[in-house]
This record gives C-alpha cells, structure tokens and sequence, in this order.
C-alpha cells in the first residue's frame, strides 16, 4: 500500500516528507529489501532528494553493503550540503566500515 504514492506521486504533489515519513516506517517496522525497492522507486521520482539517499544509504549499511551505504550517504551531501545527519551517517557507516574489517 505505501508503494501507492510512489507509483502515483502527483498523490503527494510535493509532500515529499509525507512520501519519507512513510519509507523511513517501512524500513523500521518491516523488509529492509523492500524498504530498498521503495527508496529507489522514491529517487527514481525525485533523484537528489537528500532524506532518501541518506536513508537508503543506511539500509545498506544495516545490510552490510558498505560501498552502496557511503555513495548514497556522499550523493545526499551533495544534494543538501547543510544535511547534518548525512555527515553524521557518514562517519557511523565509516566506523561500522573499520569495526568490520579484521586487524
């Protein structure tokens, strides 16, 4: 149901924090495969929205995709360089990164 918006987005018109309100839900509360077919379905309507390359970003790095995590991360502080929490997402997925790799 919350793919709705996305496959009809003149829905939301430009409520694009109601259409993040509803991924960032499904990302915690459900499939984070799912959550990732979302987010790219979101970005493939609007490509530079920060909040869900951010968020994407960090449902790779939950899954363990830390190339993935740190490019969407990097392309949301291009897209919004004031974006604090993609700077700070960006050193957490840097330290999972580190803590990851053995010594």
């Amino acid at each position: 149901m919350f793919c709705l918006y996305l496959r009809f987005p003149f829905l939301l018109l430009n409520c694009h924090y109601s259409l993040e309100t509803v991924l960032y839900i499904k990302t915690v509360r459900d499939n984070l495969d799912k959550a990732v077919e979302c987010y790219q379905l979101a970005l493939s309507v609007k490509p530079n929205f920060s909040q869900s390359l951010n968020n994407l970003g960090v449902v790779y790095t939950v899954q363990g995709k830390m190339d993935a995590a740190a490019s969407m991360i990097e392309k949301a502080i291009v897209a919004n360089p004031t974006y604090a929490e993609a700077y700070n997402n960006l050193v957490s997925q840097t330290t999972c990164r580190e803590a990851s790799v053995p010594s």
